[in-house]
């Protein structure tokens, strides 16, 4: 809090760290390898999650993706913090992925060993990259017009990159007052 700040100044910080404070024991209270007696809990523990972070994140929809090893790897929705007809389950080839080279990215190193890439890293308008396509984007079930994302890559237990999340708004722009490096261990 600033010397001079009014009340609503110092209520507006107060409910923005109260909101990355929730997220953060969210975080901390899931143990995913625990939480996953069976797909259905594994679900809902997922989603529970992917809702704290959209709230901490200003974000207007939270996904997860899982990244296949297949010969031609496929990118799958198998978390949303909305939901409807069609979410989790939505697939696009990597090729076609909009933030593939965010994965592209994370994947080559220099000696040919995975790399850690960025923390997370964002896009101020994502309909303006030449790599998006409604069609192939997971808006095109969400229903929405994605102006803006903030995704990261997280690594397996050897550093390939195994999942991609990311937070998407339908408003572009960046908050500043947003310090979020978070590199969750999930898997």
């Amino acid at each position: 809090m600033e010397p001079g700040s009014t009340i609503s100044e110092n209520l507006k910080a107060f409910q923005e760290l109260d909101r990355k404070l929730q997220f953060y024991k969210t975080l901390a209270v899931l143990k995913m390898r625990d939480a996953a007696q069976s797909e259905q809990i594994l679900q809902k523990t997922l989603t529970a999650l992917l809702f704290a972070a959209a709230s901490a994140l200003d974000a207007t929809v939270v996904v997860l993706y899982s990244i296949s090893t297949a010969e031609t790897p496929m990118m799958k929705v198998v978390a949303c913090s909305s939901s409807g007809p069609g979410i989790v389950g939505f697939k696009t080839s990597l090729d076609t992925f909009a933030l593939r080279g965010l994965v592209e990215h994370f994947s080559i190193h220099e000696e040919g060993a995975p790399t850690t890439g960025p923390a997370a890293t964002y896009v101020a308008c994502l309909q303006n990259l030449g790599t998006y396509d409604i069609a192939c984007d997971v808006d095109s079930v969400l229903g929405l017009s994605t102006a803006s994302v903030l995704a990261g890559v997280l690594p397996d237990d050897h550093g390939r990159p195994r999942f991609v999340m990311e937070a998407r708004s339908t408003q572009e722009g960046y908050d500043e007052h947003l310090d979020v490096t978070v590199k969750p261990t999930l898997w």
